[in-house]
């Protein structure tokens, strides 16, 4: 969440806080719509199934994860067994 671009940060222990944020939101349908809108859009290009299967291959080509694109060996499967 991008405060101010795609919600309204808030402190969630805060009544007033939250009282202010849908205030805010309920007198500026534009901008609660802007801020939906901007939500919903950052999800569909930064979240989607294959950018977190990319991100990840990343990190593992990185070495972030060793072993990563290796099948795991189980002790049944061991050549020295």
């Amino acid at each position: 969440m991008v405060d101010g671009v795609t919600g309204l940060r808030v402190d969630g222990e805060e009544l007033e806080a939250i009282a202010g944020a849908l205030t805010r939101l309920l007198a500026n349908p534009a901008e609660a719509e802007r801020m939906g809108m901007n939500g919903r859009n950052r999800v569909l290009e930064n979240f989607t199934h294959q950018r977190r299967v990319d991100q990840l291959r990343e990190l593992a080509l990185r070495g972030r994860y060793p072993g990563a694109g290796r099948p795991k060996v189980r002790e049944s499967q061991s050549p020295m067994a």
